[in-house]
């Protein structure tokens, strides 16, 4: 498989997570000393300690979610690693384009049967998927822990969202394909994650099934060779842009590993 990584991207955003976590240590000292200080200022006191503690949170779920090891795209890597040269994957693609509305895909599967956006979610644990709602089962301390990093949200709604992002920044950049052959799954890399699917409208994988669901969606050319160039081309613009590069069909000390 060929892999194109936006490693400048990755940068950015492992700096703008250290920021929040810094600004909301910061936003969170400055009620301590309004609150002995200042008293009279309580009420701002409170709520400036309400805003650190969001920034504060939410810089240390991104800092989870882009330094932790390994990271999504990584562990993808790690479980398609077995496909060979006709599949591409660009990880977090800038999509230049000012008129786009809504969350960009992170990972995004080219292949000669079309357009795969894998939308995934790096936890552990256990989830619940019913439709398009989703519950993440916690117990004990869990429930009220925050900064486990890469919140669950909801992957269904926002994998079809990027998957018309997807389609109408293509058609900005000239690039016009049939609607079916834009597609996405959730997927859910970690090895310590377990789903429950009641009912899904989307294809729903763990870190075991994701290889066998890529294989299994076939070989049949739907997506001819330059349109899947033009795809990859204008999905790996941008500062830092890494690939395409062809991963080893087998990570270090694992044998028997073969192509598919």
């Amino acid at each position: 498989m060929r892999v194109v990584r936006n490693t400048g991207y990755i940068k950015r955003q492992k700096r703008t997570s250290r920021i929040l976590v810094w600004v909301g240590v910061l936003v969170l000292a400055s009620t301590i000393l309004i609150t002995q200080f200042q008293p009279d200022w309580i009420l701002f006191g409170y709520g400036l300690l309400i805003l650190g503690f969001i920034v504060f949170s939410n810089g240390m779920q991104e800092s989870t979610k882009w330094n932790g090891k390994p990271r999504a795209d990584e562990a993808i890597d790690d479980l398609l690693r077995r496909l060979n040269d006709r599949y591409t994957i660009i990880h977090y693609p800038e999509m230049l384009e000012k008129k786009l509305v809504g969350r960009r895909p992170e990972h995004v599967l080219v292949y000669s049967g079309g357009v795969m956006i894998i939308t995934a979610r790096g936890l552990p644990g256990k989830f619940k998927v019913e439709g398009n709602r989703w519950k993440r089962e916690r117990k004990g301390l869990a429930k009220i822990m925050i900064f486990g990093g890469d919140p669950l949200k909801n992957p269904s709604i926002e994998c079809v969202e990027q998957q018309r992002v997807l389609r109408t920044f293509l058609e900005a950049r000239g690039i016009s394909i049939d609607e079916d052959l834009i597609e996405g799954l959730v997927a859910f890399p970690n090895p310590k994650a377990e789903v429950e699917i009641i009912s899904s409208d989307l294809a729903v994988v763990t870190a075991k099934e994701l290889y066998p669901a890529i294989r299994d969606l076939g070989t049949e050319a739907r997506l001819h060779a330059k349109e899947r160039d033009q795809i990859i081309e204008v999905l790996s613009q941008g500062n830092g842009v890494e690939g395409p590069i062809t991963l080893p069909q087998q990570s270090k000390g694992t044998k028997g590993a073969h192509a598919t």
